[in-house]
């Protein structure tokens, strides 16, 4: 059996570019896990703030297994017991990052995403599936506010207590839309999901970018993202740099958000 084959990689959308911003997206890879991060715009250095959330995550998953995937309630505990330690010199304004963590444990797919952002699935039907966090009043609830009960409580004023909701696209192997269903986020403060590998063969977790490219769906962002010819080495890496490519010699325009993407496919025979 080959490795599991895992990767990462994120870009700089137009919006920063253009003013020469930092990207404020982070994302890395393990032998079985992937953890993305989206900087808040409207933060401090938030680049930092992404990097900091996903070397926590990574420390997480390698001292503990990707196992604790499976326990997101103790996957929440530990990250934010090792991100307190980590962002004790840190401004709040430069923690605000989104987060989300993908791998592969047993024969299921295990994701967990903290704020916003996108989880999808290459179903072993054809199809397509992919969940996307809508946070009230476009205040994700990000892991620093978590830290203490002050900033949560700011939070919740912020959102007026109105529940963070989770929609499910659900495409067939045509691309035609098939079901959406929307969940809300009471008590659990996180989305966790999970899909067997007989219903699915490959995942991604996602920044909030992948919904930024003009004049393109999620799907359409989603399928391209998944047109993965050969899942070896940096194979998101070449896939968002073929994306980009391709965008420009047809002259469409690229994501106008950073973009942070993690692939995790099942190892080939």
């Amino acid at each position: 059996i080959r490795p599991m084959p895992t990767d990462a990689a994120f870009v700089i959308g137009t919006r920063h570019s253009v003013v020469a911003d930092p990207c404020q997206d982070y994302a890395r890879a393990g032998d079985d896990w992937v953890a993305v991060a989206d900087g808040c715009s409207n933060g401090g250095h938030t680049d930092m703030g992404a990097r900091i959330w996903v070397m926590a995550a990574k420390k997480m998953v390698e001292e503990h297994g990707v196992e604790l995937l499976t326990q997101p309630k103790l996957f929440l505990e530990q990250l934010l017991e090792e991100g307190r330690a980590r962002m004790q010199d840190i401004p709040v304004l430069d923690g605000l990052a989104t987060l989300a963590v993908g791998g592969l444990v047993d024969k299921t797919f295990h994701a967990f995403l903290q704020g916003d952002g996108c989880v999808a699935v290459a179903l072993a039907n054809g199809g397509l599936e992919y969940w996307e966090i809508a946070a009230p009043n476009n205040a994700p609830l990000y892991p620093q506010y978590m830290l203490d009960a002050q900033h949560l409580d700011q939070w919740r004023k912020m959102v007026c207590d109105v529940p963070t909701q989770v929609r499910m696209f659900r495409y067939d192997d045509g691309g035609t839309l098939q079901s959406i269903k929307t969940l809300e986020l009471n008590e659990d403060l996180f989305f966790a999901k999970s899909w067997s590998t007989s219903e699915a063969y490959a995942m991604l977790v996602c920044s909030d970018g992948v919904f930024s490219v003009p004049n393109k769906t999620p799907f359409d962002v989603l399928s391209e993202l998944f047109s993965v010819k050969d899942p070896t080495g940096a194979f998101m890496q070449r896939r968002l740099a073929a994306m980009q490519r391709g965008w420009a010699r047809r002259k469409e325009d690229s994501c106008t958000d950073d973009l942070a993407v993690g692939g995790v496919w099942l190892p080939t025979p």
